[in-house]
């Protein structure tokens, strides 16, 4: 027959405590171990790719400050298209089309008339 050793009482609240620990560990390592494991099952080309629209939106030009005058005839690419309306092929061909005498010589610029004209004519000079 086999006799099995008596465990002191005193010894089972220890027990019991390290025990409680333990489990209430696992429960807060269990969430964040599966959320790890979620994550790693995605595809990666879904993670990285985007739709070229939203690339376009997240790169968007840098805005004027309030009372900034662009001089058309002297500005960079990047400051063009910081105008209202004017996007890179507009702010190029605005550049291929200097020098400018004044500012209503920019309407003659291919895609940009009067309604253009009238959103940056407060925003420009001609220097």
């Amino acid at each position: 027959m086999v006799k099995f050793k008596r465990i002191a009482l005193s010894r089972c609240p220890v027990v019991f405590f390290v025990l409680s620990i333990v489990m209430v560990g696992l429960l807060y390592v269990s969430p964040a171990v599966a959320a790890q494991a979620q994550k790693s099952t995605v595809e990666p080309s879904k993670e990285v790719t985007a739709p070229p629209a939203a690339a376009k939106k997240a790169v968007a030009a840098p805005k004027l400050a309030p009372g900034e005058k662009v001089n058309i005839n002297t500005a960079s690419k990047e400051k063009l298209e910081a105008l209202p309306g004017i996007g890179p092929d507009k702010a190029q061909a605005i550049i291929d089309g200097r020098p400018y005498k004044k500012t209503d010589d920019l309407m003659k610029v291919k895609g940009i008339k009067g309604g253009t004209y009238d959103k940056i004519k407060e925003h420009i000079m001609v220097e």
